[in-house]
């Protein structure tokens, strides 16, 4: 699918306005009834610990997340994670999710999202799988805390992941 940028909306403030960087501009995309608002912003940089759902005792990690807004309450993300399952006999599995996904933020700094793309195993498994993920968050000035449920198919390697991350404008 292929959007054609058409112009630049200036002057229009959105729920997400407040996290977008001040000298930022704004694309305007042929949408449903008129024209949607689509720029960038912020990336934010995570850790997260997990607790696995599977055969492996804890879940260590760290992701760049790119958010992009294209309305009052709603980001398109693109995400890049390496999660590393562990267990106590020292056994391991690595993964590397390369996931799009979308946030929409019911309360001013509440969201919900939801992630889908592809995994590769590093060790645990071999070639690439689907995964997704599902997720609530809260964003406190230049902090994104949110638990997240993620799941590697293909792969033993699902988690319920604590994220905390720092966002940058």
């Amino acid at each position: 699918m292929m959007f054609l940028f058409t112009g630049v909306m200036f002057g229009q403030k959105s729920k997400l306005s407040k996290f977008a960087p001040e000298n930022s501009t704004a694309a305007v995309m042929p949408g449903g009834n008129g024209y949607s608002k689509f720029q960038y912003e912020s990336v934010e940089i995570g850790a997260q610990f997990g607790l696995p759902l599977d055969v492996y005792d804890y879940a260590l990690g760290g992701d760049v997340k790119l958010n992009f807004s294209i309305g009052e309450e709603m980001l398109l993300t693109a995400d890049l994670q390496y999660t590393n399952f562990s267990q106590k006999n020292g056994s391991d599995g690595s993964f590397l999710p390369i996931r799009l996904g979308a946030k929409h933020f019911f309360l001013d700094d509440f969201y919900g999202g939801a992630q889908l793309g592809s995994v590769i195993a590093f060790s645990g498994g071999e070639g690439a799988q689907l995964a997704y993920g599902l997720g609530a968050g809260v964003r406190v000035d230049e902090f994104d805390i949110s638990i997240n449920y993620d799941n590697f198919t293909g792969f033993t390697g699902s988690q319920l992941a604590f994220r905390f991350a720092y966002v940058i404008k």
